[in-house]
């Protein structure tokens, strides 16, 4: 990412997606699962998302799997997991430009 004096600009990277509308669907469906299965809190943050997951061995492998195939297919976003808490803590950041797709990740459903 660019920046002046500490300012991000633009990524360099494009923000575009490389799935096709099956792949979407599917992985919408994963990250629906996901967060049915051990979503516990959802906080926006200066620089994207944080997602707060239960801490159990399925919960973990299956955000590893979200993070290497969405590592894959939006190379301008930055997957961080750790764990506070007893809980797991997914940060999903980005540069600005790519806040609309931040915030779909573990979106709550229209109501």
């Amino acid at each position: 990412m660019s920046s002046l004096q500490g300012i991000p600009l633009m990524s360099d990277l494009p923000i575009a997606c490389t799935l096709t509308p099956d792949g979407m669907t599917a992985r919408f469906a994963l990250i629906d699962a996901l967060s049915a299965d051990g979503l516990l809190d959802r906080t926006p943050t200066e620089a994207g998302l944080r997602v707060r997951l239960r801490d159990t061995p399925e919960i973990e492998r299956r955000t590893r799997e979200l993070i290497a195939a969405e590592s894959c297919c939006c190379a301008f976003l930055d997957f961080t997991l750790d764990r506070d808490s007893g809980e797991l803590v997914l940060d999903i950041t980005g540069p600005h430009d790519a806040r609309p797709v931040i915030e779909t990740f573990f979106a709550p459903a229209p109501a």
